[in-house]
């Protein structure tokens, strides 16, 4: 099933609450993100992307650091003014690489401060693969790899 037919079935005032409660933790720990609503993550994650990524709003749901990753991204996405629509991907994909580094970078800060090491761990060796599988450019690909030294044991 696509991404598209699973975020259709999320309810959206469930969705509200947890982006609330998301917000807060963001808020705790200094990024200030007001902008993001439940009905932004629906739109977004209706979305089919150009990789064929296939995680779902159901995916990162259960999940509150990659709630918390996705509305980071969600929130650099509409700071820079770009639509969240069916041509995210293909007219916007510097900017969509951008905001999901900075929203990583966000989310291994926080899991950090969490003291929350499996959750790094984990997410690392999906860094690494990032990096040899995505066309980050340079400079994206720096931040990645800083990612990668400072949060490796």
């Amino acid at each position: 099933m696509s991404r598209k037919n699973q975020s259709l079935k999320m309810d959206e005032k469930y969705l509200q609450e947890l982006v609330e409660e998301v917000s807060k933790i963001l808020s705790k720990y200094g990024y200030n993100q007001t902008n993001v609503k439940a009905k932004d993550l629906i739109n977004y994650f209706s979305i089919d992307t150009q990789t064929g990524d296939t995680t779902t709003l159901s995916d990162i749901v259960v999940h509150k650091l990659l709630l918390l990753h996705e509305i980071v991204e969600l929130n650099e996405l509409k700071r820079n003014e770009i639509p969240i629509s069916e041509e995210i991907f293909h007219q916007h994909n510097n900017e969509v690489l951008q905001a999901h580094v900075t929203a990583t970078e966000w989310e291994f800060l926080i899991s950090k401060e969490m003291d929350n090491q499996n959750w790094i761990n984990k997410r690392l060796s999906l860094v690494e693969m990032w990096i040899k599988e995505s066309n980050f450019s340079p400079t994206l690909e720096e931040r990645l790899r800083k990612i990668i030294l400072k949060y490796s044991n």
